[in-house]
């Protein structure tokens, strides 16, 4: 019963995203693309989460925010600048 409830609370990435491409893992962080980072960031800080970076823009064209998750795995959710 409790890995079921654990399972519930905190699905794997592999169980949010169907694809390679949804996402990309990289020394421990986890980048995902969104279609809006802004409007993305903006829904997650107002479920409550663990925000490490506030949006972002990047010289390598993306703009980006970063959050933790209970394991303190950093997610990076990005959208292309322009």
């Amino acid at each position: 019963m409790a890995a079921e409830l654990a399972q519930q609370e905190h699905p794997s990435p592999h169980e949010l995203f169907s694809t390679v491409e949804e996402m990309i893992i990289m020394d421990g962080t986890t980048v995902i693309s969104v279609d809006d980072a802004d409007a993305h960031y903006a829904r997650t800080a107002a479920a409550g989460a663990n925000i490490v970076c506030e949006p972002v823009n990047r010289p390598y064209g993306v703009r980006e925010y970063g959050a933790s998750d209970p394991a303190a795995q950093i997610w990076w959710f990005k959208s292309p600048l322009g």
